[in-house]
């Protein structure tokens, strides 16, 4: 294991539709009893997939998607025991074209630098934290990479709320023409980072494959699992 445990409670939602029989990742979300707290979740996953798809349309050129798979967490980070620093989630990058996220203001939040080091990222009331994925990554050869962050919890609880704006999962992902003579070099960081493509990809690949065996396979980083022997 790279890692320890992580110190943390999630609840995840996504676009809310009706079951598919082929992806086990489509369906209609398991919802608490109270139907104004549904009605305002279904404008927030409105309103950040409108925000997320206006940056991402800034950044690149990726193809038009009539349905992106979308994924919401509602995130606890515990009030750990004796105030203690540890991980309250380990080094990763994720698996999105891009992230959006709006934390409170207990911090704990920190990104990987082009300079080798670990930083804060302050929380900015009304403000947005946005994650280059590692999807981005691929499309764009590296020239916008992917973000290593992590989350150190401690004595104070802390509550997030990242948004991924994802291909649909019919997608075919492809690197684009655009960025053909493009390539970006990311320092690298002093401990293991979680990826789902830790060797460089150059093939296509259908969004909904590899997020299958991302959760339902539980293949969430390709280095993880040749270390465990898969």
């Amino acid at each position: 294991m790279h890692n320890p445990r992580d110190w943390r409670e999630q609840l995840h939602l996504g676009r809310e539709e009706p079951a598919h029989p082929e992806y086990q990742l489509r369906g209609p979300n398991l919802w608490p009893a109270n139907p104004e707290w549904k009605s305002e979740m279904l404008a927030l996953i409105d309103d950040l997939e409108t925000a997320a798809t206006d940056v991402l349309r800034i950044l690149a050129d990726v193809p038009d998607d009539e349905l992106p798979y979308l994924v919401i967490k509602l995130i606890h980070y515990q009030e750990l025991p004796n105030g203690e620093l540890r991980s309250g989630v380990a080094p990763h990058v994720d698996f999105s074209w891009i992230t959006l996220l709006i934390q409170d203001e207990t911090g704990g939040l920190e990104f990987y630098t082009r300079d080798g080091s670990w930083v804060a990222v302050p929380p900015e009331p009304g403000a947005l934290v946005v994650n280059i994925g590692e999807i981005l990554d691929f499309a764009t050869r590296g020239y916008f990479a992917a973000t290593p962050h992590r989350v150190v919890s401690g004595a104070r609880s802390r509550i997030s709320i990242p948004f991924f704006l994802n291909p649909g999962l019919d997608s075919r992902v492809a690197p684009l023409e655009s960025f053909t003579d493009h390539k970006m070099r990311w320092s690298v960081p002093p401990a293991h980072v979680h990826r789902v493509f830790s060797t460089p990809r150059q093939a296509p690949f259908v969004y909904g494959d590899e997020e299958w065996r991302r959760k339902g396979l539980g293949i969430y980083c390709e280095s993880c699992f040749r270390h465990a022997g898969g």
